[in-house]
């Protein structure tokens, strides 16, 4: 046999080997970000088992052919992949951020009526709030008369963007729900770490004062403010599946996930809801700046023209005046 067929031979096993390689790439990255972001452990700890991790397929490689380490290392991430849910439990006492120390309950008093009690009401300024309060409101059912779609795009990230909804009540008094990210006091957001389990998942209801007036003025982000196409009955079906989905993360916290856990992707279900069809999948969901422009082709925005003229008609920028506050902050907000 020829040495130039030989050569031949180990090259085409190189080239077999590389969707292996690329797995165990993408693995040794999984895991390696998963102990990074690992909060029962220390960060010494944690640095530690990824220099293991890494040591670990290199003697692997070294003492095995690579048609044995390669499957082995890939095993291992998986497994890990398995365990680590279990290294990074989800816990509903913590030492919260503020705005977040509160999840909402509500209850029925009455037909008709809900009283949800931590509905955020606080003002804002450059250093944080400056007036806290957590109120008991009631609803009536009835009253419900329409939902928007907010979106607030990033300015830095021209794809992502958060999203939130507002309900409308006669009289104009308004709620919204804004799904987050439970951050702990001092804690910065990373897209990254919201992979691995890092934060708790929250609905975080609030008066537009509080939730909008933040966005405008204190972070001078604009707002668009989609009114959505509904029928009252679906509107209450669909307040009363969030609240109950808000009232059971305070009972049975969820961890958040920057993909398939987010603002957008747990609003989707509750569109679902409003449809009363599944949404279809679609690229728009997972960058939440387009996710408007999805709404509108399933015609849920309402208005005449294109997408570029509701963009424009329902876009607001601050700086707003939070002086006055619920149903007068919200219609002064919309008439600008």
């Amino acid at each position: 046999m020829s040495a130039g067929g030989s050569d031949e031979r180990r090259a085409r096993r190189r080239w077999r080997l590389l969707p292996a390689a690329f797995l165990l790439l993408l693995g040794w990255a999984w895991v390696a970000g998963s102990l990074l972001n690992l909060q029962a452990a220390p960060a010494a700890m944690a640095a530690l088992l990824v220099l293991l991790w890494t040591a670990g397929p290199l003697l692997a490689l070294r003492r095995w052919p690579p048609r044995r380490a390669l499957p082995a290392c890939v095993g291992a991430g998986l497994a890990w992949a398995a365990i680590f849910p279990l290294a990074q439990p989800v816990r509903s006492e913590r030492d919260w951020s503020a705005g977040h120390e509160r999840t909402a309950t509500f209850r029925e008093p009455e037909p008709g009526v809900i009283e949800i009690d931590g509905v955020r009401d606080f003002r804002h300024g450059p250093e944080g709030p400056e007036v806290v309060r957590w109120e008991r409101r009631r609803y009536a059912l009835d009253a419900l008369e329409s939902v928007d779609f907010l979106i607030e795009p990033v300015p830095e990230l021209p794809a992502v963007a958060h999203a939130m909804l507002s309900f409308g009540f006669a009289g104009g008094e308004r709620l919204v729900v804004s799904v987050e990210t439970r951050r702990e006091r001092g804690e910065e957001y990373s897209a990254v770490a919201g992979l691995f389990r890092r934060y708790e998942l929250i609905y975080v209801l609030a008066d537009e004062r509080d939730a909008l007036a933040l966005r405008l003025n204190e972070r001078g982000h604009e707002l668009r403010i989609h009114p959505i196409r509904a029928e009252p009955a679906a509107l209450r079906t669909m307040l009363l599946a969030i609240l109950e989905r808000a009232q059971a993360l305070g009972e049975r916290p969820e961890p958040y996930h920057t993909l398939r856990r987010n603002c957008t992707t747990s609003l989707v279900r509750h569109f679902e809801e409003l449809r009363g069809r599944p949404l279809p999948p679609d690229w728009r969901i997972l960058l939440p700046a387009h996710a408007d422009a999805l709404a509108w082709e399933l015609g849920l925005i309402e208005g005449a023209g294109s997408l570029e003229d509701a963009r424009r008609r329902h876009c607001v920028r601050g700086p707003v005046d939070d002086s006055p506050g619920g149903a007068e902050f919200s219609r002064a907000l919309r008439a600008r």
